[in-house]
C-alpha cells in the first residue's frame, strides 16, 4: 500500500497561510458549529445579492421628452417590439433614434 505523504510547513508566512487553508480544506472533520456558521454566512450573502439586485433597476425614462411619431413607427416596423416600448426607448435616448435603435440591437 501507500505511505501517508509527510508534509512539511513552508518557511515564509504567505506560503504557511496557504498551507494552512489547503489542511482545512482537507479535513473531513464534521463539525456542526462550522457547518451552522457557514449556513448562516450564506443565507446573509444570498439577502444581500437580493437587495443589491432589487436596487440596481433602470430609472424610469423622463415623460416629458417629446417623441417624432415617424421615430416610433420606424422602430416598431423594424425591430418588432410594442409601440409602448419603442417610445420609452427614444425617450430615454432623448428622442435619438440611432441611439433607440442600438438599445434593441445590442440588448441581450
Amino acid at each position: 500500500m501507500t505511505e501517508p505523504e509527510e508534509r512539511v510547513v513552508p518557511s515564509n508566512a504567505e506560503d504557511a497561510a496557504r498551507f494552512k487553508a489547503m489542511e482545512s480544506m482537507e479535513s473531513t472533520s464534521d463539525d456542526a458549529a462550522v457547518n451552522n456558521e457557514s449556513a448562516e454566512a450564506l443565507g446573509k450573502a444570498m439577502q444581500d445579492l437580493s437587495v443589491t439586485k432589487a436596487n440596481t433597476a433602470k430609472p424610469a425614462p423622463v415623460a416629458s421628452t417629446k417623441v417624432n411619431a415617424a421615430d416610433v413607427a420606424l422602430i416598431v416596423e423594424e425591430m418588432e417590439v410594442t409601440k409602448a416600448r419603442a417610445t420609452d426607448a427614444l425617450r430615454s435616448c432623448e428622442g435619438n433614434v440611432v441611439e433607440a435603435l442600438r438599445i434593441f440591437v445590442y440588448a441581450k
